[in-house]
């Protein structure tokens, strides 16, 4: 429609296998998606939506066209109930004051790292 636009995929990393050595991404889906009035974010890191809860795959596209916004949620949908954290193979989650947990981001993609080299889907 003549609009100029940039995506970024899910894993606009390329491999898993970079996150090990440099567990940082540069661009945050969830941070997006809280911003664009999707959901708001969990403890363990995710987007929770009032649809689908933590189950969504998130890719964004920047663009110049005009599209009104979605109001921000105000209320958490995270109850901070801990199912995740006690569900994590790798117990990479610790509890702080805050409703989003802290996160061993290294832990993490080593796991999935070696899933992927096994043909198996991570965590989720």
């Amino acid at each position: 429609m003549g609009h100029k636009a940039f995506f970024f995929p899910r894993d606009g990393y390329g491999d898993i296998a970079v996150l090990v050595d440099k567990p940082i991404a540069a661009f945050s889906h969830v941070l997006a998606g809280k911003y664009a009035g999707l959901g708001t974010i969990g403890y363990n890191h995710t987007l929770l939506t009032k649809e689908f809860g933590p189950r969504v795959r998130l890719v964004s596209v920047l663009t110049d066209a005009i599209i009104p916004p979605d109001e921000v949620l105000k209320n958490e949908l995270c109850i901070k109930c801990e199912m995740c954290k006690k569900c994590c193979p790798t117990q990479a989650f610790t509890t702080t004051e805050n409703i989003i947990a802290e996160m061993d981001k290294k832990k993490c993609a080593e796991y999935h790292y070696r899933l992927k080299k096994a043909f198996c889907y991570p965590c989720g």
